[in-house]
């Protein structure tokens, strides 16, 4: 509880000394030193500290994800249950807006959330669109673009999901924004429309360019027996 109520605080501690990490590896080409180590063994203090339900196996990819330049992408939490709606976005996306803006889609894990089958389907269906895309019907290599374009994560591989309380659907997304390697982020409900394409967002000069931040008010929700807000 006490890591849910301070949750905000957490980040920005955990975060607090990256820009030092971020300096020596640009000041120093990419070629760790003495200074850059010290400064990642800082860095980890810090996220050992700060943020204990951070799997350490994985805290070399949060450095690497925090020290990367800008890029885009789409993110969206879902699983089994938004599966049709998952498929409807992809449509949405890829053949009516013709957007092809990265898409990374979050979910707890793969055995009670976003299983295998649903995964494959999802994956089969994005590359159908990206041949068709390309004019061609041969597959591709397994490293072809199509799979940088639709990737997934799996939050159990990052964090302690008991200790953090991801057990729920909707307090995923503010972890779903840590474990992306983009640092420009659009996150969407699965079932959402977009009536435009979405790099207009990216390019709101009274909104996102000017705070660097855009939010929107979602419907409001009858009240229920457990709080939404505690996040």
């Amino acid at each position: 509880k006490h890591v849910i109520v301070n949750f905000g605080h957490t980040l920005r501690s955990l975060f607090q000394n990256t820009g030092i990490v971020e300096k020596c590896l640009v000041k120093n080409n990419n070629h760790k030193n003495n200074i850059t180590i010290e400064a990642e063994e800082e860095w980890k203090r810090r996220l050992e500290y700060n943020a204990p339900w951070i799997r350490r196996h994985r805290w070399d990819d949060l450095l690497v994800t925090t020290t990367k330049s800008k890029r885009k992408a789409l993110v969206i939490c879902g699983g089994d249950k938004q599966l049709l709606y998952l498929q409807s976005f992809l449509y949405l996306l890829r053949v009516i807006h013709q957007s092809w803006l990265p898409i990374r889609i979050i979910a707890r894990d793969n055995i009670t959330d976003l299983t295998p089958p649903s995964r494959n389907l999802l994956q089969k269906q994005h590359q159908e669109y990206y041949y068709k895309q390309k004019n061609t019907t041969t597959p591709l290599s397994d490293d072809d673009e199509s799979n940088s374009l639709l990737q997934f994560y799996y939050l159990i591989d990052y964090f302690d999901l008991d200790l953090v309380n991801l057990q729920r659907g909707w307090n995923t997304k503010a972890f779903a924004l840590l474990v992306v390697p983009e640092t420009e982020l659009l996150i969407l409900d699965a079932d959402v429309i977009l009536y435009q394409k979405p790099e207009i967002f990216f390019g709101q000069q009274s909104g996102y360019l000017r705070s660097g931040a855009l939010f929107y008010h979602d419907r409001s929700k009858p009240p229920l027996s457990y709080d939404l807000h505690t996040y």
